[in-house]
């Protein structure tokens, strides 16, 4: 009996185990994260909304696939953060729930970084951070920080005094790597910190720039070979071409266009 359910994905990101494409991003990403001494030492990843940014970073740190990719779990750590979730954001609550996810992923002893979180009056200073991200290092590990969202982060900077993230750039830079970041934005970091005054080297200049666009043709296929392929319902060459050409290559619209085209076939085939 096929299976008529939908299998195209509206409204949410896409898990790991069903993301299709952005080959050339993701080994960029792992390259970069491999490398033991990369330069720019950051990755920014920047699109319009729904373009696939969180489904790649999604898709980035599961330890499944960043394993095939060369990176083993015990060495590498990978800890997802929606920006959006820090609530109220202060630089202290930034790194309160930084070090909360570490603790959870025993990334390092637990004793130790709790030690930090124990006195909520005291802020996590810039030398606890630096000691805690350097035993890291020296443990053969290191921290990705995948942060969704970076303009949440940017509307609490002070661009005169941008000090959470200097100390973000110093933490990546270390010769010794106990942290990496991997951020998104709508906006490239170039425009987002066009007004920002940095005392020493500009925020941007420690990331390498990776923007996000319409799928090709071929990718689009893809998915829809791979999303339909148990399902009983196979799409045209013409329906092919033409839920590409109505969305144009953008993955929200794509699903959503197979996800209708998908409906009317299931419904035919039923009825």
């Amino acid at each position: 009996m096929p299976d008529y359910r939908d299998p195209f994905i509206v409204g949410g990101p896409v898990p790991p185990k069903r993301f299709i494409g952005r080959e050339r991003e993701v080994k960029a990403i792992f390259d970069r994260l491999a490398s033991p001494a990369p330069s720019p030492a950051g990755t920014a990843i920047s699109g319009e909304a729904r373009i696939g940014k969180t489904s790649l970073l999604h898709y980035i740190c599961d330890s499944q696939v960043a394993e095939k990719r060369g990176l083993p779990p015990e060495k590498y750590t990978f800890v997802f953060i929606d920006s959006h979730t820090i609530v109220p954001f202060t630089p202290d609550s930034f790194w309160r729930y930084i070090l909360k996810s570490l603790v959870t992923q025993q990334v390092y002893d637990p004793r130790h970084i709790e030690s930090l979180l124990k006195d909520g009056r005291k802020k996590v200073g810039s030398f606890e951070l630096d000691t805690l991200f350097e035993r890291i290092a020296q443990e053969g590990k290191l921290v990705v920080l995948l942060l969704d969202e970076f303009e949440r982060v940017v509307e609490h900077v002070s661009p005169d005094n941008p000090e959470i993230l200097s100390l973000l750039q110093a933490l990546i830079n270390r010769p010794m790597r106990g942290l990496a970041l991997v951020l998104s934005s709508r906006e490239p970091l170039s425009a987002l910190f066009c007004d920002f005054r940095f005392s020493d080297s500009p925020f941007p200049a420690s990331f390498t720039s990776l923007s996000l666009g319409p799928f090709s043709r071929a990718e689009a296929d893809k998915l829809i070979e791979t999303y339909t392929r148990d399902t009983g319902i196979r799409f045209s060459r013409t329906e092919k071409k033409r839920v590409y050409e109505v969305s144009r290559g953008h993955p929200y619209q794509l699903q959503s266009a197979c996800h209708e085209l998908f409906e009317q076939k299931a419904r035919c085939h039923q009825f």
